[in-house]
C-alpha cells in the first residue's frame, strides 16, 4: 500500500522522528508506538493494513508490536532475505512481518520462506516453555507484571508446562555481546551501502540532512574514528569469544530443560509518552528508554533465535502489554505453531484501539 514513518536512521525505539515528526500510538496518540518501525505497527494496529514488513536489529519489529498491541515475528536470522532493506548491523539485521493475527504471519512466512504449506496449529498440552525470571523479569512495571502473570496462568490452564529456570549469568553475557557489535558495524556498513547505491559522500551526505541528535549519535559513537567508537580489538573479542559464549549458554538452557520456547516480558513497561526520548518512569523509578523497551529484545538477534511477540492484555489506562516467545535457532515452525494455539486464548488476542 505504501511506506510509513519510522525512527530516524532506524536507530531508536520511539519513532519520534526529528525530521518528519512523531508517529503516534493508536491506543493513545500522546504516546509513542515504539520503534524503529513505529509507523508500520501503528498502521497495522489501526486497521489501515492487515500486515506490514519491518526490520529488526535490536527490537525494531518487536518493540512496536508490543507498544501497539499486535503480533510480530522475527525469524531465525537469515530465514528471509534482507534484500531491499538498508543494512544497519548485518550480524543482527532481519526482516519480518507485523500483523493483528498470527494466521496472517503464518501465511506471510509460507510465502517468504518458500514453503508449499503454511504451519498448522498444535496442542499446547505438555509443551515445555521456560520462564527465565532472573534478568528477564527484573524491573517490570507492577501493572504489566500482573497482566503477564495472568497470561502465564492461562498457559498453565491450557496444559503448558512452565519451567521456572534461569539462564546463568545472562545479563553479563548479553551485555558483553550485543552493544559492541551493534555500534561497531552500524556506521561502517551503512556508509558502504549508501556508496554502493550511488549516494555521493555516503553516510556523511545523509547526515548533512539529519537532525542534530542523529548527527551526534553517529559522529560520537557509530563511525570509525569517532571519540567513543568501538575499537577493532573489542569487536574481534566479542565476535570470537563473548557472543559464542552467550549462544552456548542459551543453547544449553533449551537443551538441558527440554524447552520448546521461553517466554519473557516484551518490554518492561507500556508505551511511554512522546518526548520521553532518553528516560521514562517505571513505577517510581527513572529508567533509560533503551532498557525500558529493549531490556529483553537484544537476546534474539544476539543468538539468532526466532522470536514471536503476542499481546498479553491491557492496562487500566488502555495500553497494550505484550510477551515475547523465543525458540531455539531454526525452530521457526514450532514457534509459529505455538503462536496459532496461544492466539485462541483470550489473554493473547489483539484488542483494537478504542
Amino acid at each position: 500500500m505504501g511506506k510509513t514513518n519510522l525512527h530516524e536512521f532506524s536507530a531508536g525505539f520511539t519513532s519520534n522522528n526529528a525530521v518528519f515528526g512523531p508517529v503516534r500510538n493508536p491506543h493513545d496518540p500522546a504516546r509513542i508506538p515504539g520503534g524503529s518501525s513505529g509507523g508500520t505497527a501503528a498502521a497495522v494496529a489501526a486497521g489501515i493494513a492487515p500486515l506490514g514488513i519491518a526490520e529488526d536489529t535490536a527490537g525494531s519489529i518487536r518493540v512496536p508490536a508490543a507498544c501497539c498491541g499486535i503480533a510480530d515475528f522475527r525469524p531465525t536470522t537469515g530465514r528471509y532475505p534482507n534484500s531491499g532493506a538498508v543494512p544497519l548491523t548485518p550480524t543482527f539485521d532481519q526482516l519480518g512481518p507485523l500483523a493483528r493475527e498470527v494466521n496472517d504471519i503464518v501465511l506471510f512466512d509460507a510465502v517468504a520462506a518458500g514453503r508449499a504449506k503454511a504451519v498448522q496449529e498444535r496442542s499446547l498440552k505438555g509443551v515445555r516453555i521456560g520462564v527465565p525470571r532472573a534478568y528477564c523479569y527484573e524491573g517490570v512495571a507492577k501493572e504489566s507484571a500482573v497482566i503477564i502473570e495472568e497470561a502465564l496462568t492461562a498457559l498453565r490452564h491450557a496444559g503448558v508446562v512452565l519451567v521456572e529456570e534461569d539462564i546463568p549469568d545472562l545479563g553479563r553475557l548479553l551485555g558483553e555481546s550485543y552493544i559492541a557489535i551493534l555500534f561497531y558495524e552500524t556506521g561502517r556498513h551503512l556508509d558502504d551501502w549508501l556508496k554502493s547505491e550511488g549516494i555521493d559522500g555516503g553516510l556523511d551526505a545523509l547526515l548533512a540532512e539529519a537532525s542534530a541528535g542523529a548527527q551526534a549519535q553517529f559522529r560520537e559513537v557509530l563511525t570509525p574514528g569517532a571519540p567513543e567508537a568501538i575499537p577493532d580489538e573489542t569487536y574481534q573479542h566479542v565476535t570470537r569469544v563473548a557472543r559464542p559464549a552467550l549462544r552456548a549458554a542459551v543453547g544449553r538452557y533449551f537443551e538441558t530443560h527440554r524447552l520448546e520456547a521461553m517466554i519473557v516480558p516484551a518490554t518492561l513497561c507500556p508505551a511511554p509518552g512522546i518526548g520521553e526520548d532518553e528516560e521514562t518512569m517505571i513505577d517510581d523509578r527513572t529508567v533509560s528508554l533503551f532498557d525500558a523497551l529493549g531490556h529483553n529484545t537484544t537476546l534474539a538477534p544476539s543468538c539468532a533465535l526466532p522470536a514471536l511477540t503476542l499481546p498479553a492484555g491491557m492496562t487500566a489506562g488502555g495500553l497494550p502489554v505484550a510477551v515475547e516467545l523465543d525458540a531455539p535457532t531454526g525452530r521457526d515452525e514450532t514457534l509459529l505453531a505455538l503462536g496459532l494455539a496461544m492466539q485462541k486464548l483470550p489473554n493473547f488476542q489483539a484488542r483494537p484501539p478504542a
